[in-house]
């Protein structure tokens, strides 16, 4: 359980830390529209940066994507692990209840016999 909470705090911080390199990618994006319009370097240069830059933020989003979805994969595995060790205990205390319950009985018939 304890290794199963690790790896949920771990990728608890993967999306903003994944966001974040979306807004630097944006920033670049920008950046490189502005040094174009300041005629710093060509038509051809500006655009293969774009798309270098364009290419790399979609593969950033699926990762955000796939972040997301192993988040919740790993949500609902603690929520299930959680729950099975809800019911053994509930099937722990029932067994001792069911034990202790025995237990009573065979002393109250022991006590009937013993009072006859």
């Amino acid at each position: 359980m304890s290794k199963l909470q690790a790896l949920e705090e771990k990728v608890q911080v993967m999306p903003s830390m994944i966001r974040s390199t979306i807004a630097l990618l944006d920033h670049m994006l920008s950046l490189n529209e502005a040094l174009f319009e300041r005629e710093l370097y060509d038509d051809s240069e500006q655009e293969e940066i774009s798309q270098a830059l364009n290419a790399m933020r979609m593969r950033v989003e699926g990762y955000l994507a796939t972040s997301i979805a192993l988040e919740t994969r790993i949500n609902g595995i603690f929520k299930l692990v959680s729950n099975a060790m809800i019911l053994r205990t509930q099937t722990t205390t029932a067994d001792i209840n069911h034990h202790a319950l025995d237990r009573t009985l065979s002393n109250v018939r022991l006590l009937i016999k013993a009072s006859k």
